[in-house]
């Protein structure tokens, strides 16, 4: 079975065809509009959307990438402490920023980030199963696995997950293989680790937790071999350490010294956990194959179902167990169960949730709860590491296909594991939403009336939710003119306690928020008035513009009020100016 394509490179390029060709043809709805259409759904992506372009902007203009002024205008937000950030991306995306702009810019990562992640699947799969056809499986397996196809609705950072494979590809080189030198790899590994800190931390922490899965079950499987490599292991794990600190050391002092450093617990932590039911329940959007009954009566989480990350289905998990009985005596096989179990008993959370139901059932992963750093780590999140022990099993479930003497045998072993793969193919009508970006934000001369590097309070008032998230992505597109308060950013609480988003809440802002969604808002009066303009005052605003928006009108007459005089209108937008 391994010689069906026996030459390296065909097999390197077939794999980059067929990903980049399966992963265009999933969010063809976007990229029949690229400039104009993100790939997912309102509105989580207007915060990686960006804060990509804040970095390619602050690496242009001689800013710190790190830290920004021109979102939660006048503060400053710590970019470190932000789960959508992704710097190195960024960086690396600054020709693409420059020459198709940010929505194009968006959509690329989105796409190729699944490419990416099964290509480097792949790699570490030529290493650990090797031949050709099951590498080649394996990594299209995780390049759409449930996790990374849910994610792309808006979480860049986490399908970003190309580092990951080879982080784990370079510790198994240090305890296991040693056949070169651990200093190079140590120090291969520490860029890979530094890398990932620049990519997402989440997605570290779970690299971090995978890594000590992986190497508790090489130590239970080959004891004495893992002791007779100690000590080349750890002359690679201090040139990592050292490596990656080095690199490290500044990212990581501007995140716990620098301005608006967050502490403490920044989400709650037992709610964002892989629900038991998820294993064998689908979700409409990891796959076509969803029975109607289900599709009828979906079932609630308890929260969003971007975080439904964990289907396998009875046909996977019945291919997955035949595969680790028949292969039990190859060690991979029963490393890559141990690590995959471990990981998928750490992604329920603290507690047992079934059916949408918190049972109070206490779990392992109830010890991150209690650790720095750790607590911040939502539980679904690592998922991703069961999706990755899945596609190494596959790719072990095709060698031992190829091992078999009769071909009919061969073909119902290797059609097994297509069928099984199959039920994870994805909707092919992926969600794809358009954000209104009025024409004055495109047109050089419009924003041009604006003070370059002024703070203009831009209403909707820049949040996290449906209709105000828009903001972001009007910013971005007027090459960052123009600084503004709020934004989609974890800012610290007054008095400490869950972040808060676009920052403290105050009469004015709230007022636009009540007018934003519906709620009902204080009459005008001079002393409202005198309020408002107070905080207007301190925000250091030198404009106001009122955009696309749900009660428009209202939001106008509030500004109209405030600052006795009415506005210019000009490419879609209500604009005061010389505030």
């Amino acid at each position: 079975m391994a010689t069906l394509l026996p030459r390296p490179r065909i097999g390197a390029t077939l794999a980059l065809v067929l990903y980049t060709s399966l992963a265009f043809l999933l969010f063809h709805k976007a990229w029949m509009a690229p400039a104009h259409s993100l790939i997912g759904g309102c509105c989580d992506s207007v915060a990686p959307l960006g804060l990509l372009r804040w970095t390619s902007f602050a690496i242009t203009h001689g800013y710190n990438p790190l830290l920004t002024t021109y979102l939660t205008a006048p503060g400053v937000a710590n970019v470190m402490w932000q789960p959508p950030a992704m710097p190195l991306l960024g960086v690396l995306t600054t020709p693409l920023e420059l020459t198709v702009g940010p929505v194009v810019t968006y959509n690329l990562v989105v796409t190729f980030s699944l490419v990416l992640s099964g290509l480097s699947a792949r790699v570490a799969l030529k290493r650990w199963v090797g031949g050709t056809l099951g590498p080649l499986t394996g990594g299209l397996i995780f390049a759409f696995s449930p996790f990374l196809v849910s994610h792309s609705l808006g979480h860049p950072a986490f399908t970003s997950a190309f580092l990951v494979p080879l982080i784990l590809l370079m510790v198994s080189e240090l305890v296991v293989y040693q056949q070169r030198s651990p200093v190079l790899i140590g120090a291969a590994l520490g860029v890979l680790v530094a890398g990932q800190l620049l990519l997402s931390e989440e997605i570290l922490a779970g690299s971090v937790i995978c890594s000590v899965a992986l190497l508790l079950s090489l130590a239970t499987v080959f004891p004495r071999r893992i002791a007779a490599h100690g000590r080349h292991a750890l002359v690679g794990g201090g040139a990592a350490l050292v490596v990656a600190a080095a690199l490290a050391a500044v990212p990581i002092a501007v995140q716990l010294l620098g301005p608006n450093s967050l502490h403490g617990l920044l989400r709650p932590s037992d709610v964002y956990v892989i629900d038991l039911a998820n294993f064998v329940v689908p979700v409409s959007l990891v796959t076509q194959w969803v029975p109607a009954f289900l599709s009828a009566k979906p079932y609630v989480w308890g929260w969003d179902v971007v975080e439904a990350t964990s289907y396998i289905g009875v046909l996977f998990l019945l291919v997955l167990i035949a595969t680790s009985i028949v292969g039990w005596r190859r060690p991979l096989v029963r490393v890559t169960v141990a690590t995959t179990l471990v990981m998928a008993v750490l992604s329920l959370g603290p507690t047992l949730h079934v059916m949408g139901h918190d049972t109070g059932v206490v779990l392992p992963a109830a010890v991150f709860t209690r650790l720095p750093f750790l607590m911040n780590l939502l539980p679904a999140r690592l998922s991703l590491f069961t999706d990755l022990g899945i596609a190494v099993l596959s790719a072990q479930a095709i060698s031992l296909a190829g091992s078999l003497k009769r071909p009919l045998l061969r073909g119902a072993a290797v059609g097994a594991v297509a069928l099984a793969a199959a039920t994870w193919m994805p909707t092919i009508q992926y969600p794809v939403w358009s954000p209104p970006v009025p024409a004055f934000f495109l047109n050089r001369s419009d924003t041009s009336m604006l003070p370059r590097g002024g703070i203009v309070l831009v209403v909707p008032f820049p949040r996290d939710h449906v209709g105000n998230a828009y903001p972001m992505v009007w910013q971005a597109d007027a090459s960052m003119r123009f600084r503004m308060p709020g934004g989609y950013m974890f800012l610290p609480a007054p008095g400490g306690g869950l972040a808060t988003t676009g920052g403290v809440e105050n009469p004015l802002s709230a007022i636009l928020d009540d007018i934003d969604y519906g709620t009902a808002t204080p009459p005008f009066t001079p002393a409202l008035g005198n309020l408002l303009r107070t905080w207007l005052v301190a925000y250091q605003a030198q404009a106001v513009l009122v955009g696309p928006m749900p009660h428009r009108g209202k939001a106008v007459k509030l500004i109209e009020d405030v600052l006795g005089r009415p506005p210019i209108r000009v490419g879609g937008v209500e604009l005061w100016l010389h505030v």
